[in-house]
């Protein structure tokens, strides 16, 4: 088989174009490194609950964390924002908590479990708020912590 100029020259390109791709620091378009992936775990700052937030690969992994969120006792020193506060009636404050936190407002299933893996911080501050509200129009209705 006999190469013709352009077609060596197609060769050379294609070869050099391939080996600076693949050497190149930074990924091809659409592509990412694993120093470039965006963490899983939480952002830093404690987390209003108390608790921790892992590792958020998978489905259960999320299932687990929303069990042990709902499962933790509030704090007992805990304040609701100042609205809260002025509000009227239960609705009115579940309404004000979907307003605060519309990225998880009329979600289920995997939508959900998208939101909470994409905002594990911000979602434990709605349900501290959700449950703190709850407390407040059903006094007993959720564990304290004492400290």
């Amino acid at each position: 088989m006999r190469l013709t100029n352009f077609s060596k020259r197609t060769i050379t390109i294609l070869l050099s174009a391939s080996i600076f791709i693949c050497c190149s620091d930074k990924p091809a378009t659409g592509q990412t490194n694993s120093s470039d992936q965006k963490e899983t775990t939480a952002p830093q700052g404690k987390p209003n609950l108390g608790v921790p937030i892992p590792e958020l690969k998978f489905a259960d992994d999320v299932k687990k964390y929303i069990r042990d969120i709902l499962a933790a006792p509030l704090p007992a020193d805990y304040v609701l924002p100042a609205d809260m506060l002025a509000a009227k009636s239960y609705d009115e404050c579940v309404s004000m908590v979907n307003i605060h936190y519309p990225q998880f407002t009329n979600l289920e299933s995997d939508a959900l479990l998208r939101a909470v893996k994409e905002n594990p911080m911000v979602y434990q501050e709605m349900m501290l708020e959700a449950r703190s509200v709850r407390e407040r129009y059903f006094p007993g209705s959720q564990p304290k912590r004492t400290n």
